[in-house]
């Protein structure tokens, strides 16, 4: 598959290993793994580059709250609003703390791989039009 065919998805992510990992999970898994240190970071390049297929946040410190980076990404415009986000968490308070946001998914870690990939492409899927 050729790279300019290849579905995006960006990954916030503080755990230099866990980044790396997931980067290279998903690139062997044929995706174009945009990462990003900081929620700053993600904004800004979806402010001037392409759009991804779907967004993996790391939902724990020292990033924003989930709440304010979701409304953040709704703002930008260009369909971003229509970007699946799945929320990557270790503390199970998460899944509550976020329950009635504009979430897709949530995948607590550490992750199962093959429920990873799976999920990833299942959103990507639906995110696909919005990249």
């Amino acid at each position: 598959m050729g790279q300019c065919h290849r579905k995006k998805v960006l990954l916030i992510e503080n755990d230099l290993d866990l980044r790396e990992q997931f980067r290279e999970v998903l690139e062997d898994e044929g995706y174009d793994a945009i990462c990003a240190t900081s929620h700053g970071d993600a904004l800004d390049y979806l402010r001037t580059k392409h759009l991804p297929s779907v967004i993996l946040f790391d939902c724990a410190p020292p990033y924003t709250s989930g709440h304010d980076f979701l409304e953040e990404v709704k703002r930008i415009n260009h369909g971003t609003e229509r970007i699946p986000v799945l929320f990557l968490f270790s503390d199970t308070r998460t899944h509550v703390r976020y329950a009635d946001s504009e979430v897709s998914e949530f995948l607590s870690k550490p992750l199962d791989l093959d429920h990873f990939v799976d999920t990833v492409e299942r959103w990507a899927a639906k995110g696909e039009t919005a990249a």
